[in-house]
């Protein structure tokens, strides 16, 4: 029944509003209609885009730009036919995106800063008093090195690492350097030798990883034989200059005398007991112990001898040394 009691007789379904969706329609018993009921119809939905403001990036980046819908299909300015493409250059970028139900377009313009050019040079070596400025200029920007300094250049003067953090309207650029430094070499022979007839000395050179040597016969090794008596230098240099030095070696017997008893009676004849060398020996060692083995004297000295006294008291009695 109906609502006011009618009885309805007839239901139908078709398109009562034009619309082209099914409608539900019932009629009474007068073949009147009674009620309707209607599909309410989808609104089919057009594509959607957007690319978002115009915006910036940095030299070397890039910037992705998506325009995703379903079913849909894209062309971009630059001929991509892809959903989403990457930009990398300066310029305005377009898509426009198309489905069943219609089109939809968008743009960005996109702006490539540039990046600082940061170059403070390759490593280097410098020499002791010299020093160096180092630079990072670049026009408008800001700067941040290691030492904390913010300006386009500092003046160093030390051995380490540089390095700086230039920023140019938000880009960033960064490079390191390492100095060293060095100086003129300098070393010494030694006090000049004394060579016993029919041996051999050898002479060092007394600087490691020295960049050149040469002795004076010519030679570069580390090392240099000698068989005669004679002057002999030796010169080393590197990047900061060379230095020079000689030793004298003289020849000799190397005999070596030693008495067989001493008089140490305070009349300043025969007062000390040493042994009589012939010449300057390049090691000396000089020592006499008592028959159990004590050490009573040492000198490295050839020069000076022992004056028969015990820790600095006169010997008693009948004693016995040996050297």
């Amino acid at each position: 029944g109906g609502a006011n009691g009618e009885t309805l007789v007839g239901v139908a379904i078709g398109d009562v509003d034009g619309d082209l969706f099914p409608d539900l329609t019932v009629t009474n018993q007068t073949a009147e209609l009674a009620t309707v009921l209607r599909m309410a119809a989808k609104i089919p939905e057009p594509p959607t885009v957007h690319l978002g403001a115009d915006t910036s990036i940095c030299q070397g980046d890039s910037l992705l730009l998506i325009a995703t819908n379903t079913n849909a299909q894209y062309r971009w300015n630059t001929g991509a036919t892809t959903d989403r493409i990457i930009a990398k250059q300066t310029g305005l970028y377009w898509v426009e995106v198309t489905n069943t139900n219609g089109t939809a377009t968008d743009s960005i313009r996109l702006t490539v800063n540039p990046a600082p050019v940061v170059s403070l040079g390759i490593d280097e070596q410098l020499c002791k008093g010299e020093s160096k400025q180092l630079s990072a200029f670049n026009n408008a920007a800001t700067y941040l090195w290691n030492t904390g300094a913010t300006t386009p250049e500092i003046t160093v003067n030390k051995t380490g690492n540089y390095s700086v953090t230039v920023n140019l309207a938000g880009c960033l650029g960064k490079d390191t350097v390492y100095i060293s430094y060095d100086s003129v070499p300098v070393f010494t022979l030694g006090a000049d030798a004394l060579l016993c007839k029919g041996q051999q000395l050898i002479l060092l050179a007394p600087l490691s990883n020295a960049n050149n040597l040469r002795w004076s016969n010519g030679s570069v090794a580390d090392t240099l034989l000698v068989t005669a008596a004679g002057l002999y230098s030796l010169t080393i240099s590197n990047t900061c200059g060379s230095f020079t030095d000689d030793i004298q070696v003289k020849e000799s017997n190397c005999n070596v005398y030693v008495p067989t008893a001493f008089t140490p009676d305070r009349n300043n004849l025969n007062e000390t007991f040493k042994p009589i060398l012939q010449g300057q020996p390049l090691n000396y060692t000089f020592q006499v112990y008592d028959r159990w083995g004590t050490l009573v004297f040492k000198t490295n000295d050839p020069a000076k001898g022992w004056d028969g006294k015990v820790k600095g008291a006169e010997v008693t009695g009948n004693t016995v040394f040996i050297w």
